[in-house]
């Protein structure tokens, strides 16, 4: 059957076929895990302000997760792929971060410990955000590194997170040293 109940190890169980797992991935297509970082505000601001910056063609679904994130899922693709490409995203003056949802998700993942090699693709890393070390924003990292402007910047990286890959978009914010650096 697609539903199997039972026990294991003296707590109940309960597993989902594979027919039922791909009806419930399918369902979570255009999802995207959301965080305001830096700040708490309330359900109902967060997402008029959604509304008003991704100006959805249908009605969008946002639910509250556990660690300030949230679930946001769109109705269309052209939607789905506006929210994930054209930030980033700033509201009430701090950073809004997307990523599309996955099975693996968990609000209460700590970030790979490989996250300062990722950000040496990109130049020398100078600063780990606090949040960041102490894993406070789950997946989502703020870097301070140092970019030889001589050379193309890195846009997308392959991030291998078995067994699963996906790009990561790279938004760069600039500070200019000047002569002080050389």
């Amino acid at each position: 059957g697609d539903v199997i109940v039972g026990t294991e190890d003296g707590m109940s169980s309960i597993r989902l076929s594979n027919r039922v797992h791909q009806i419930l991935y399918k369902n979570m297509s255009r999802s995207i895990v959301m965080k305001l970082l830096g700040r708490k505000v309330g359900y109902h601001a967060l997402s008029n302000k959604i509304y008003s910056l991704w100006k959805p063609s249908n009605p969008i679904t946002i639910m509250d997760l556990k660690s300030d994130c949230y679930l946001v899922k769109l109705q269309e693709e052209v939607d789905y792929v506006r929210a994930l490409t054209e930030g980033p995203w700033i509201v009430f003056s701090h950073y809004l971060t997307v990523q599309p949802w996955s099975k693996y998700f968990s609000t209460s993942q700590l970030f790979p410990s490989s996250v300062k090699s990722i950000g040496e693709m990109i130049g020398r890393v100078i600063k780990l955000d606090d949040n960041t070390s102490s894993a406070l924003w789950g997946r989502f990292v703020y870097l301070a590194v140092m970019v030889d402007l001589n050379k193309p910047l890195v846009y997308r990286i392959k991030v291998d997170d078995p067994p699963l890959w996906s790009y990561e978009k790279v938004v760069y914010d600039f500070v200019f040293l000047g002569e002080a650096m050389r």
